[in-house]
């Protein structure tokens, strides 16, 4: 696993422990359940101009083209995230990735919870269509969400939008992720 991430790291000329793991794209189905392209956007370019990180987005091959329209509204920033959707075929190279990543941002989503069980500091923006069945057993990092009355639908939403994952604050996943950065969080945080 760490092999082949690693060679995979090499070709990208990127070195292990230098980069963020992100998922942060979505198809028709899952859309649902995760945050806006423009929250996305903004909150990597944040990320990539003010704290210089550098993120490996991943995801299945039906998410490449919104992480790229992602990519592509982060303007200049956007060469800092390389879109690696649909080119971990197995779980081998994936966890591999992972493994050498500093943490983890994105939805939640399986690679959130690989991140969690290696030890990686988790970020995931939720919604409540689940909640809180699949907060990730992370260490430490944080889950945010807005509060519904409506939370544990199964992701069947009434609404006219998925209010509890889409109006979560672009300042508030901001600073979660300065305060990851900077090691100022203890412990696994649900902030909702």
């Amino acid at each position: 696993q760490q092999q082949m991430a690693g060679e995979r790291l090499q070709q990208l000329g990127i070195q292990p422990g230098s980069y963020w793991i992100g998922c942060v794209g979505h198809n028709p189905h899952t859309a649902v359940r995760n945050w806006s392209v423009e929250n996305w956007a903004v909150t990597l370019e944040h990320a990539v101009t003010s704290l210089k990180l550098r993120f490996l987005l991943i995801g299945n091959e039906d998410e490449r083209a919104v992480t790229d329209e992602i990519r592509k509204r982060m303007g200049a920033a956007g060469a800092q995230c390389e879109n690696l959707c649909g080119s971990c075929e197995s779980m081998d190279p994936l966890i591999g990735l992972i493994h050498h990543s500093i943490a983890y941002l994105g939805r939640d989503t399986g690679p959130m919870h690989l991140a969690a069980a290696l030890g990686k500091p988790v970020l995931a923006v939720f919604g409540g269509g689940t909640w809180p069945r699949f907060t990730p057993a992370a260490k430490s990092g944080m889950a945010l969400t807005v509060p519904l009355p409506c939370g544990g639908c199964d992701w069947m939403c009434h609404l006219p939008e998925s209010y509890c994952v889409k109006r979560v604050g672009t300042s508030t996943v901001m600073k979660a992720i300065d305060e990851l950065e900077a090691g100022a969080v203890e412990g696994f945080v649900i902030q909702r």
